[in-house]
């Protein structure tokens, strides 16, 4: 590795990762998550997919060949109230380094708030209500 990518998207009333009763909430309170949906358990009924395919395609550095990848994430997958931890390190000669051991990895968002992470294993595909 010699890049990492952080991807972010933001939750709000154009969405489309979000129940339509949770866009209105979020319009109606000036494009701010509501105080009501503001737990772990509020946040993931508020969504409305099964799953999200990430596919990158670039070109390799060695020989210009196209190189692709794609990940396809279920539902059960997201970790609400969690961040990867930062691959990222500094060698002692300055230089930056990249721990791929890490790539799974997640911590408690700062605030707290996460769901319980020992509870994913026994959750089945959602029904989606609000």
């Amino acid at each position: 590795f010699k890049r990492v990518w952080i991807v972010r998207h933001i939750l709000d009333h154009n969405s489309p990762l979000l129940k339509q009763e949770a866009k209105e909430l979020v319009r109606l309170n000036g494009g701010h998550w509501p105080l009501e949906l503001n737990s772990a358990d509020a946040v993931r009924a508020s969504f409305h997919f099964d799953q999200i395919l990430v596919s990158l395609s670039g070109t390799s550095n060695v020989d210009a060949n196209n190189v692709y990848a794609q990940k396809v994430y279920d539902f059960v997958d997201v970790c609400v109230g969690y961040s990867f931890c930062n691959m990222l390190f500094r060698h002692d000669d300055g230089t930056i380094g990249v721990d791929p051991t890490l790539l799974n990895d997640v911590k408690e968002q700062i605030g707290g708030g996460g769901e319980d992470l020992n509870k994913k294993e026994d959750r089945e595909v959602p029904i989606f209500i609000l």
